[in-house]
């Protein structure tokens, strides 16, 4: 192994701090490495072959390379990419980190474009990161190559200082026009296919509670999705607010809920729940991909998962919500931004101290 460098580390993620007004996690974690010294600049294809970084650090690979219908763009920019990144490793010694936040994408382009993409991509990478232990061997069995590369655990961070906790549960009912008496179901985040919001819209109307209200807060691009949200939404204890939701608006809505319920159909990991725990909110979630071991981290009185159906998770969640015991806040030390920039920094040094041609499958 070659000794790891004590320079300041060059990064160029994809993405950085762009998208911080839809996600602010990436632009958080950055900044938090940036504090240490890590220097942190956006991917650009161009850039990468001129002026190599030391590592390459992507998160959705999909949704750069995958997006769209024509085979033929997302070929070309994988390869692209791919010759760059050759430059940059001749170059430099480049290395490329992928943190999986799923096992595989929730919407792409064909089975065939995507199949050749995966295959190609993941034999490139020579540094994995996952958000929970429990999704490392899942993830490579998705993606055998993997198991050839340098693996860490480097956690999602909270959302403590992006949600306004001081707003109080009368005053965002009050702005949002909630009954302040009424128990409030809360579904928060964009409405996309695979999370499963018509189904819970249809489970909470065969709930008999009429004090009991479901609120779907979030964007939705597909029209089709829209259509079927707004015919399940029937009944008048269902409310939609199918926009973006800007900071101030979401922290409204998490404060006047009083449980999160996440019903996803596929989920690994979920960034929305730790929304939910950072804004002092009890989550409902499916137990499935790292959601038990989240509820291990955080306690039962926080994180409820459920099996079965979603009409005995929606009674549970109005139950449970209201009658459980539990603090003021959840203890989120493990999920604290300046701690897993530390990691993060860490595992990629390990990467870059490996040579490629002995990438090892212990975790940092």
């Amino acid at each position: 192994m070659t000794a790891i460098p004590d320079r300041p580390l060059r990064i160029a993620a994809d993405p950085a701090f762009r998208t911080r007004h839809a996600n602010p996690y990436n632009a958080l974690l950055y900044g938090h490495l940036a504090a240490r010294g890590v220097l942190v600049e956006e991917l650009t294809v161009g850039r990468l072959a001129l002026d190599p970084p030391d590592v390459v650090h992507v998160h959705w690979p999909e949704l750069r390379f995958l997006s769209g219908r024509r085979w033929w763009r997302a070929a070309w920019r994988a390869g692209s990419f791919t010759a760059a990144l050759a430059v940059a490793r001749l170059r430099r010694r480049t290395r490329l980190v992928w943190t999986v936040h799923n096992l595989t994408p929730h919407e792409g382009t064909s089975r065939g474009t995507a199949r050749a993409f995966w295959a190609l991509f993941s034999r490139q990478v020579d540094g994995v990161l996952t958000l929970t232990a429990s999704a490392l061997e899942p993830i490579r069995a998705a993606h055998p190559p993997l198991r050839r590369a340098v693996a860490a655990v480097t956690p999602h961070g909270d959302y403590r200082d992006e949600v306004d906790r001081n707003l109080s549960r009368k005053e965002a009912r009050a702005e949002l026009g909630v009954d302040c008496d009424a128990r409030v179901l809360l579904f928060a985040g964009q409405v996309r296919p695979y999370k499963n919001v018509p189904a819970l819209i249809e489970a909470f109307t065969r709930l008999p509670d009429d004090d009991a209200c479901l609120v779907v807060a979030g964007q939705v691009r597909d029209d089709a999705l829209r259509a079927r949200l707004t015919a399940a939404a029937g009944d008048h204890r269902v409310r939609l607010d199918l926009q973006f939701q800007p900071p101030e608006r979401l922290s409204a809505w998490l404060a006047a809920a009083d449980v999160v319920v996440l019903p996803y159909s596929d989920v690994l990991n979920s960034g929305t729940a730790l929304l939910a725990l950072s804004a002092d909110r009890p989550v409902v979630v499916p137990g499935r991909g790292a959601m038990p071991e989240l509820q291990q981290a955080v306690g039962r009185e926080w994180v409820h998962t459920y099996t079965g159906s979603l009409d005995d998770a929606l009674r549970t969640a109005l139950t449970w919500g209201a009658a459980e015991e539990r603090g003021a806040a959840p203890d989120l030390t493990p999920f604290a931004w300046p701690r897993i920039a530390a990691q993060t920094e860490a595992a990629l040094r390990r990467v870059i101290a490996t040579p490629r041609g002995r990438r090892r499958r212990a975790r940092a």
